[in-house]
């Protein structure tokens, strides 16, 4: 595959290379689109704070919603097909896990604005829907889960980590092969991407720390329920591989190998 990649931003602080644009706003989207004039897009623009968009459902709208309507929109007015990939999220479910594709019900806004998100989605002929939760330390000004937690284990302050909730995270550099096969193979639907096996948010952050050589003396292992949060937050959010892995023949790593992945960023 030969494509000429252009990278969009909110706000371009820290790369030359990327333009920034508020996709919120629906005219000079269109305008950016129609002199680019993309054959493929791959939407990751999203307001993924649980909390705040708990907070502040105009900003997770706007965020998580209008914009994909604004590119779903462009994309459907145009005579080419051009073939559009959505990043959705493990929190489009609730209840036990693993889930498979099938039965879903988010328990917060921002499940609920990327759920809506996919509907918009599922408008476009031959869209692609990955409901992912990867992880990795990116480039330093990110603010995820990894680099939270390598911050924090650097600090040696005292920091807590959720043991009753699941997940089966997958590393970001693995997430870019599923997207070059899925392109390859001309995929299309709602498929969940993760890693093999489960992990509690708490064993996460120690095992990382124990990859990483530091300390996991300051990590207070402790349940969601005890914080008392105004955020509904599922508690299994284990996801079924299996539909991808079949599709593709991929062979996904398991939980301890996409967390020794992230212990390599950081040599």
């Amino acid at each position: 595959m030969n494509y000429t990649i252009y990278n969009l931003c909110f706000s371009n602080r820290e790369n030359p290379d990327f333009i920034s644009i508020d996709l919120r706003d629906k005219t000079k989207t269109f305008e950016l689109l129609d002199s680019l004039n993309p054959s493929l897009i791959i939407h990751t623009a999203a307001l993924v704070n649980v909390d705040i968009c708990q907070n502040d459902m105009q900003s997770a709208y706007l965020s998580n919603v209008k914009i994909t309507r604004n590119l779903v929109d462009w994309v459907n007015q145009k005579e080419k097909k051009v073939k559009f990939i959505y990043f959705s999220t493990d929190q489009v479910y609730s209840g036990d896990g693993p889930h498979n594709e099938i039965r879903v019900n988010p328990m917060n806004f921002y499940g609920m604005t990327k759920l809506w998100g996919e509907d918009i989605v599922s408008t476009c002929r031959g869209s692609l829907i990955l409901r992912i939760n990867f992880v990795g330390l990116g480039r330093s000004y990110h603010k995820g889960f990894a680099r939270w937690i390598l911050n924090s284990l650097k600090e040696q302050k005292e920091f807590y980590g959720f043991a009753d909730i699941k997940f089966n995270p997958l590393h970001g550099s693995v997430l870019a092969k599923i997207l070059i096969d899925s392109l390859e193979e001309n995929l299309s639907g709602v498929f969940n991407i993760g890693s093999v096996g489960e992990i509690s948010k708490a064993d996460f952050i120690i095992d990382l720390a124990k990859e990483l050589n530091l300390s996991s003396h300051f990590i207070r292992k402790i349940s969601y329920k005890s914080i008392n949060s105004s955020t509904p937050r599922p508690y299994d959010m284990r996801m079924n591989i299996d539909q991808i892995s079949n599709k593709l023949n991929f062979k996904f790593p398991n939980v301890e190998q996409s967390i020794n992945l992230i212990a390599k960023e950081n040599v």
